[in-house]
């Protein structure tokens, strides 16, 4: 179909590392990786319509940073409640031996 689109060509190695995963896609920006997402991840619709629209592609950048630290700030109340109730038995038999020094 003598389709225009730059093609570029890298060591298997750095594909590697570049992407994870059979069937990836890597939006690059000016040179710069945008996001990097497996197929699977992506409903076919986006796919298609991205070839018009960099919107679409903004729309699939993965905005988790604030979700990780939602995330992390849960485990550490979880790790927290865990360490008290671990400590809680300690904490009785230290209670239970300065009433019996007293």
């Amino acid at each position: 179909s003598m389709a225009d689109y730059p093609v570029y060509s890298a060591d298997p190695t750095q594909l590697k590392e570049l992407v994870r995963g059979a069937i990836s896609l890597v939006w690059l920006r000016d040179g710069v990786i945008q996001w990097k997402r497996t197929a699977a991840s992506i409903d076919a619709d986006y796919v298609e319509a991205s070839a018009a629209d960099d919107a679409v592609l903004d729309s699939l950048a993965l905005e988790g940073a604030a979700r990780l630290w939602q995330i992390t700030l849960v485990v550490l109340a979880v790790l927290a409640v865990l360490f008290m109730l671990d400590r809680s038995g300690r904490l009785l038999k230290w209670r239970r031996q300065l009433r019996r020094q007293a």
